[in-house]
C-alpha cells in the first residue's frame, strides 16, 4: 500500500469515522453524501496538495479510483511519495 493510499484511507477513517474501507469501497457503501464527498475532496486536496476539480471529482466513485487519480497527479504511481 503507498504513503498516498494509506492517507487517503485515513482521511475517510476520520471524516467519517468508518472503520474498515477498502480500494472497492463506494460512497454509497461508506454512507456518505455529497456533502461529505466534497468534503473529503478539500481534505485531500490540503493534505497531499493536489487539485481535484469538480469536474474530475465526480467520476471517481470508488476509493481506489480517487487514491489511482491522486497518485497520477504526484506522479507516484503505486509507489508514490507524499513528498514533492
Amino acid at each position: 500500500m503507498s504513503q498516498i493510499e494509506e492517507k487517503i484511507l485515513a482521511i475517510i477513517k476520520k471524516t467519517k469515522g468508518v472503520k474498515e474501507v477498502t480500494r472497492a469501497s463506494t460512497w454509497e457503501e461508506l454512507g456518505v453524501d455529497s456533502l461529505d464527498v466534497a468534503e473529503f475532496f478539500m481534505e485531500v486536496e490540503n493534505e497531499l496538495g493536489v487539485t481535484i476539480p469538480d469536474t474530475e471529482a465526480q467520476g471517481l466513485k470508488t476509493v481506489g479510483e480517487v487514491v489511482d487519480y491522486v497518485e497520477k497527479k504526484k506522479g507516484g504511481g503505486a509507489a508514490g511519495s507524499l513528498t514533492h
